[in-house]
């Protein structure tokens, strides 16, 4: 072969061997290829094996084989198990049909491959009849249970076949149940059984027994203690509070709760009036102790009631509470005492000012207990005071602490000033009776003060005067201290104080006079003329009498006096004369016959009457004395309506410009019509009223508002029909 043959030639691949052909220039011999013969089919079957082949099962029990399948191409169907006399194999298992003789159950495994071919294996089962009872036990052989409670116990059953009912009974009221012992409520030792039977499908059954012996339960343990509080008493000769003489003094009145880990009540109990209580739980309870700032005794038939809570009023009116800490009750009684500290650290609080809150309802609780006294059905509504150490000097929001001083703001809320180093009044007893005392009118008696600011010596709307004096005169009679002390300023270090037994006599409208009026009556001492010693039992009553509460004239010293009268009638003259040694000419319900007017004839009569269709009474609104809420600002009037349209019409006879009468009517201190219009004339209202006395309040609105410029001036009253 040339070059040129060489490469010409062909390389071709058959059955994987290399052949060359060389070709070209027509020469060459050729070769023939031969492929190789086809396989020889598949004749061999699937190999199967059970392992073991032989069992021996009981009754519905069943045995265990491993059943294997090899092909050398690939098991295409099966295996496929069937079992002769009901038996079954599943997942290597073998069930044994029930029999109550012995019998032979042959399980017979198929499968086949591709090529059709099939093998098998067989599994030769003998089922004997289940003649072995179930194992069954309890986990103890006997407990011992507290009345009522229950306790685990572990139960197990096993059969050489299946478990097919597994119950269990006990006696004398026990019960058994997921492994769980309930014992019976019982009041002496008492034994009982509990018996478990398991049954297997062939019947057979057996026992365990588990004995109990159920105890009563142990005597609860007591928990007694006492709640007390810092109290910081005030110096007498600065008003201010002494911080040096702290005294740890009982709380009474308070409501003591015991509570569980997860807050539940366990018992609750009121503290007496040295501050004990009383409470009992089961022994070995975590428990723990919690005061409220709360005095509260709930109605009930020939008893009194009150509901009486302090608040944080910057925290959503969450109740302040005292709280031990969490342990155990033990297996005997104990005492746990709780003190609330005042968290003064020497020069400035330098901890929670815990005390503040019980330091409010100590003689507010003296204020209820003195007045049940005389009263013992009273019933005292809900009344809430709202302190908190935010609580400053500054008029705004009373959710944030901006309440402008300490105050009754109506609907039973009292506020409470709580501002550190400038005037803080949890300790002035005497400042919070006087606000308590204020919810007492509204709520319990008649109030028609117009509040306002006010001070020691001015000249004060009579309703004012009456509503300051009595707030002050409570103060001392709760107490049974007539210095009345306000303390403030840095470190509550100085304040003042008023005595309300000053027998002060300038008049009828300063709330001094009224105060030492209503102390007097009060109190046992006889200095000069006073000579009467009612007590609180009919100071109160007179201040709750319907006919006090719901009389047509303004309330005042004058409608309370002749009250009192009412009902003392062996001391109204007594009373008479005791009143005007103090300035105070009148005893009646409208101040008739007074003759001190104040230092301005237009002052009186307290109450000028007008005619309906008679003639124009003349009133004047002045300044003299300050303006809103002070004497000469306002005048009064009564006058006797029938049921018919009115017209009530006020106007000017003389003063400056820019007058703007107008004129409240009310009865029985319910307020029925108001006239404010605009204008510096006159002022006119026409309305329908119901039959009967009703009185007026009529002011010049500059004397009283924030408009204008306040100033003399006087008016002609008529009313027509």
């Amino acid at each position: 072969m040339n070059i040129k043959q060489l490469l010409q030639s062909t390389v071709i691949t058959v059955g994987g061997l290399a052949i060359a052909s060389c070709g070209g220039g027509g020469g060459g011999t050729g070769s023939t290829v031969t492929p190789p013969a086809p396989p020889p089919p598949d004749t061999q079957a699937p190999s199967l094996e059970f392992s073991p082949s032989t069992l021996t099962v009981v009754s519905t029990g069943t045995g265990s084989s491993t059943l294997t399948a090899t092909d050398n191409v690939g098991i295409t169907t099966g295996p496929d198990v069937s079992c002769t006399n009901g038996g079954d194999f599943s997942n290597g298992v073998f069930t044994a049909p029930a029999t109550s003789e012995t019998l032979t159950s042959e399980c017979t495994a198929t499968a086949s491959d591709a090529a059709g071919n099939e093998g098998s294996a067989t599994l030769t089962v003998t089922v004997e009849p289940d003649t072995t009872a179930p194992v069954v036990s309890f986990s103890v052989a006997s407990i011992t249970v507290n009345s009522g409670q229950t306790s685990a116990v572990s139960l197990t059953a096993t059969d050489d076949a299946a478990v097919t009912s597994l119950t269990t009974t006990c006696t004398n009221g026990g019960s058994f149940s997921d492994g769980v012992f309930t014992a019976p409520t019982v009041t002496i030792a008492t034994n009982l059984v509990c018996t478990a039977t398991a049954t297997d499908a062939a019947g057979n059954s057996a026992n365990a027994t588990l004995n109990v012996t159920v105890e009563p339960l142990p005597d609860d343990v007591k928990i007694t203690g006492k709640i007390t509080y810092d109290l910081v008493p005030l110096n007498t000769s600065t008003n201010g509070l002494n911080y040096g003489a702290t005294v740890q003094t009982a709380a009474p009145g308070l409501t003591v709760e015991a509570r569980d880990a997860t807050g539940n009540i366990l018992d609750s109990d009121v503290t007496d009036s040295t501050g004990d209580y009383l409470l009992t739980v089961l022994p070995n309870t975590d428990v723990q102790i919690v005061a409220k700032a709360e005095i509260l005794q709930a109605a009930s038939a020939g008893s009194a009631s009150w509901d009486v809570k302090v608040v944080d009023n910057t925290n959503s009116g969450a109740i302040y509470e005292l709280t031990g800490s969490l342990s155990t009750s033990g297996g005997g009684d104990s005492t746990r005492n709780l003190n609330a500290e005042s968290g003064w650290g020497g020069s400035s609080y330098t901890s929670t000012r815990a005390s503040a809150p019980f330091a409010m309802l100590a003689p507010t609780y003296v204020a209820i207990q003195k007045m049940i006294a005389g009263d013992p059905d009273a019933a005292f509504p809900v009344m809430k005071f709202n302190w908190s150490v935010n609580n400053r000097a500054v008029s705004g929001n009373d959710s944030t602490g901006d309440i402008g001083t300490s105050s009754y703001k109506g609907n039973g809320n009292v506020y409470i000033l709580g501002d550190a180093d400038s005037d803080t009044d949890e300790f002035d007893d005497h400042v919070v009776v006087h606000e308590w005392g204020h919810y007492f009118e509204d709520q319990m008696s008649r109030s028609d003060s117009i509040g306002g600011p006010h001070s020691g010596g001015q000249k004060l709307d009579m309703r004012v005067a009456m509503g300051e004096g009595f707030g002050n005169a409570l103060s001392g009679m709760v107490t049974d201290d007539p210095f009345y002390r306000d303390s403030s300023g840095s470190g509550q270090s100085q304040g003042f104080s008023i005595n309300v037994e000053s027998n002060d006599s300038t008049g009828w409208y300063d709330e001094r006079t009224t105060a030492g009026v209503l102390y007097d009556l009060y109190d046992s001492d006889s200095d000069g003329d006073d000579t009467l010693s009612f007590g609180m039992g009919p100071i109160y009553s007179a201040f709750t009498a319907t006919s006090y509460s719901n009389h047509p004239a303004f309330s005042s010293i004058f409608s309370y006096l002749a009250e009192l009268k009412s009902q003392q009638t062996s001391d109204a003259t007594a009373i008479e004369t005791f009143a005007t040694a103090r300035g105070i000419n009148s005893t009646e319900n409208y101040g008739a016959g007074e003759t001190n007017n104040g230092g301005l004839a237009s002052n009186l009569p307290i109450h000028k009457s007008v005619d309906v269709n008679g003639a124009a009474v003349e009133i004047c609104s002045v300044d003299d004395n300050g303006d809103y809420n002070k004497l000469g600002n306002r005048a009064f009037l009564k006058f006797t309506a029938t049921a018919a349209s009115h017209t009530l019409t006020m106007t000017k006879t003389s003063g400056s410009d820019g007058r703007d009468p107008d004129f409240v009517v009310y009865k029985n201190g319910v307020r029925v019509q108001v006239s404010q219009e605009a204008g510096d004339t006159s002022e006119t209202l026409t309305a329908t009223l119901s039959a009967g006395d009703h009185v007026i309040d009529a002011y010049d609105y500059p004397n009283v508002g924030d408009q204008g410029t306040s100033g003399d001036s006087c008016y002609n009253f008529t009313i027509t029909r």
